[in-house]
């Protein structure tokens, strides 16, 4: 392939040392290109509550972070071990183990 432009006679195979600068900047430029939509993370703690059995996210309680010094997918540890919650439709107050 013969490129045409303007103080630019190289084929595509022996563009040269500065031909093939400006093909890895445009190989550069692709590849950083802007996506196309916007991904959103969403994280739950969903249990079923032992008095009403109703599933829900435990962390829709408004007061769930307070005071609480667990990680987003803590487990296997003692502060994700006993994790008290409160039911959301219920109020009931019981505790949890939490799970990855």
């Amino acid at each position: 392939m013969t490129r045409n432009s303007p103080g630019n006679n190289t084929t595509q195979r022996g563009m040269g040392m500065q031909g093939a600068a400006v093909q890895q900047q445009t190989n550069d430029d692709e590849e950083c290109k802007m996506a196309d939509t916007i991904a959103t993370w969403t994280v739950e703690l969903n249990c079923e509550c032992p008095a009403c059995h109703e599933y829900f996210d435990a962390l829709e309680y408004p007061d769930f972070w307070d005071g609480r010094h667990l990680e987003i997918a803590e487990h296997g540890t003692d502060r994700s071990k006993d994790v008290e919650v409160i039911c959301t439709n219920c109020d009931h107050e019981f505790t949890v183990f939490c799970e990855w």
